[in-house]
């Protein structure tokens, strides 16, 4: 899950802020060990690292994009070169998953990778499970508050977030008048209300 920080005033880019959720439940699902659950934090890390690297490429040409642009004798080959270099990088994003996968699957014994499909067919099973509860067939996981100490989090919810397996979300309103909320990870060890 990713933030976005703003780039420099002007700069039309912004940089992701990952923060890894936590591992407890998949960790108790797959029977992982420490030693499991570090590796495949590397795995991640190295993922979220390579994806670092374009997003900052790209924050680079934007910045000088905007100075090309804010110059009185304007360049427009470079102006253009730039633009399709900005381009060529943001189709990297995101990167592909099956590298990255490979390695954490070699990570899990046999036993562990036999119990993969259950929780594809969960995710596969998820949008039908939100629609239930939104027609009350089925009852929704207990609705729950941050509490008051964790910043800019007063009063969102996580009720949602936890049922997209993603207990370590707040949920704040969608930018404008767009019906779909965005989530807003919280760091490792935020403190949660039960």
């Amino acid at each position: 899950m990713a933030l976005f920080a703003q780039a420099a005033p002007g700069v039309g880019s912004a940089i992701p802020i990952i923060f890894p959720p936590p591992m407890t439940n998949l960790k108790q699902f797959l029977a992982l060990t420490d030693a499991q659950v570090d590796q495949l934090k590397q795995v991640q890390q190295q993922k979220q690292q390579a994806e670092q690297q374009i997003w900052q490429q790209i924050s680079a040409k934007y910045q000088e994009l905007e100075t090309l642009l804010n110059a009185d004798a304007k360049d427009p080959v470079r102006i253009g070169q730039l633009m399709i270099e900005i381009r060529t990088l943001q189709k990297q994003l995101p990167l592909s998953p099956d590298p990255y996968r490979q390695q954490a699957l070699n990570v899990l014994t046999p036993e562990q990778r036999q119990k993969l499909p259950t929780l594809d067919q969960a995710i596969k099973l998820a949008p039908a499970a939100q629609e239930a509860v939104s027609v009350s067939l089925i009852d929704s996981p207990p609705a729950r508050i941050l509490p008051a100490g964790v910043p800019g989090a007063e009063g969102l919810s996580t009720s949602v977030s936890a049922t997209w397996g993603m207990p370590n979300a707040a949920i704040l309103p969608a930018p404008g008048n767009a019906p779909v909320p965005r989530l807003l990870p919280l760091p490792v060890g935020t403190p949660r209300a039960p």
